[in-house]
């Protein structure tokens, strides 16, 4: 998993690289602490979707693990803000392939099979996202790779217009309800690492679930323990 502040924070600072200037809000006082020592300035503690509210950015990047949708989001995004992810400035961003995993089970273990799989063929690929490094990060790798190896949450992929060109989803169970505001809307989540592909794109995933499945235009490859597939 990525560590508290890990992902906005490495997102900051590529975007101060970038040229941008960069206002942090957050409710923790650990995140406070994170942005004085790059040297963002900032509103943090209660209050804090106010501030955002204030500052009315062109562009808000939403923590991974937070709702989208909380009126304050709401409002930003009527008065012209673009409420946005990592995520989302990583697919703009990157110029490599992309071979994506998640699931509600079992994503980290691929994931890192998948780098060390392509690593002893000699492909030299940047393993990032949920698993542990920021996908902003990662960015900087691409002189020396010949793609990425991702992990993604449906945190993630929530609000996403983009797919990878590899996908695989491995399974979906309930889970983050909290965060989400339906069953429905994480399965909806977990699809879009799939939604976005073109026919070149290739989607694995359990036979089982694609019933459960819409609008998909690349190539389907399926495995099953109950079916042949």
């Amino acid at each position: 998993m990525v560590r508290p502040g890990a992902t906005l924070r490495s997102l900051a600072t590529r975007l101060r690289l970038e040229g941008a200037e960069v206002y942090a809000v957050d409710r923790s006082e650990d995140v406070r602490a994170l942005a004085e020592e790059d040297g963002v300035p900032g509103e943090f503690g209660e209050g804090y979707l106010e501030a955002l509210g204030a500052l009315r950015p062109a562009y808000a990047f939403i923590t991974p693990g937070m709702r989208k949708d909380l009126p304050a989001f709401a409002d930003l995004a009527a008065r012209g803000t673009e409420l946005t992810s990592e995520t989302a400035f990583f697919f703009a961003r990157r110029r490599r392939p992309v071979l994506a995993i998640t699931g509600s089970a079992g994503k980290t273990t691929t994931t890192t099979l998948c780098g060390r799989i392509l690593a002893r063929q000699g492909i030299a690929a940047a393993v990032c996202g949920n698993i542990g490094r920021p996908l902003s990060q990662a960015l900087g790798d691409e002189e020396e790779i010949a793609l990425y190896v991702v992990e993604l949450s449906s945190f993630q992929l929530q609000n996403l217009t983009a797919s990878p060109e590899i996908a695989g989803l491995l399974n979906i169970r309930p889970n983050h309800l909290d965060i989400h505001s339906s069953f429905e809307d994480y399965v909806e989540s977990k699809w879009r690492i799939a939604r976005f592909q073109d026919e070149n794109g290739l989607l694995v995933v359990p036979r089982e679930l694609l019933a459960s499945a819409a609008d998909l235009r690349g190539r389907v490859r399926t495995f099953s323990t109950q079916a042949e597939a």
